[in-house]
């Protein structure tokens, strides 16, 4: 077997016609860089900073999922406007669904490495009184097929 000169950053032999040389010489770079990273002043916090954003990724699903839109649902009974009333009556509704969807296509979503993420962005979406995207799906799409499927709805 022939080896080659010392390799120019770990200064290690390496073999010149064995298979996969490259992989190795990547993977100790990568695994470099990680330890210079990791361990220099600029960067020795970033696990911190990682584990509180892991917390508060996962406390954001269900703040904004459930908790606002529960509070905001009993302010809009609260209130005598009808306007708010739809719009927490349709959020219900396409979540509702949405929950239904998630659940029979799980096995595919979990393939999805951001699926979450984009879930929560039209979570976001539906749920901000600003966009009224809840009250937008409703009249758009299941309004639509209400009216389409059941002679007898009305308005």
């Amino acid at each position: 077997m022939k080896f080659s000169s010392s390799h120019p950053v770990c200064g290690l032999n390496w073999p010149v016609d064995t298979p996969g040389r490259e992989d190795l010489v990547s993977l100790f770079l990568q695994k470099s860089l990680f330890l210079l990273f990791h361990y220099s002043g600029k960067y020795r916090k970033m696990p911190r900073y990682w584990t509180l954003l892991t917390y508060v990724h996962t406390l954001a699903g269900p703040l904004v999922m459930l908790m606002y839109p529960l509070y905001a649902s009993i302010r809009a009974i609260e209130s005598t406007s009808k306007v708010d009333d739809e719009q927490w009556l349709a959020y219900w509704i396409v979540y509702s669904f949405l929950t239904l969807v998630e659940m029979v296509f799980e096995p595919v979503l979990a393939w999805i490495p951001i699926w979450y993420e984009v879930k929560l962005g039209l979570i976001v979406w539906l749920a901000l009184p600003q966009f009224r995207g809840a009250a937008f799906i409703y009249e758009r799409y299941v309004r639509e097929q209400l009216k389409k499927y059941s002679g007898r709805y009305e308005n």
